[in-house]
């Protein structure tokens, strides 16, 4: 429809809590690479609302930076797993 928004599917949503920007109430730590059972619709708003902020931060269009986190996650792309999002996360926030 060419809207400029996050779509927060498994993948932005798992980024987006391994990256720390979005707590998940019912997300175990043991859940690997599997989203939260049913994300909360505040829980939604939240990531939409968190890669919006990451692209105003980045002077790029919301669109781009919700698929740049997809690749990240995808099969089709790197397939990084939750923990080593988190990993990749750790690492930004000690610099």
């Amino acid at each position: 429809l060419g809207l400029d928004v996050a779509k927060p599917d498994r993948h932005i949503l798992g980024a987006l809590r391994s990256f720390r920007l979005v707590h998940f109430n019912r997300w175990s730590p043991r859940s690997n690479n599997k989203p939260p059972p049913i994300p909360t619709k505040s829980e939604l708003y939240k990531t939409m609302a968190s890669v919006e902020e990451i692209a105003v931060n980045a002077g790029k269009h919301v669109g781009f930076v919700d698929n740049a986190i997809w690749l990240l996650c995808a099969k089709s792309g790197l397939d990084l797993s939750n923990a080593e999002l988190t990993e990749t996360a750790n690492k930004a926030h000690s610099t």
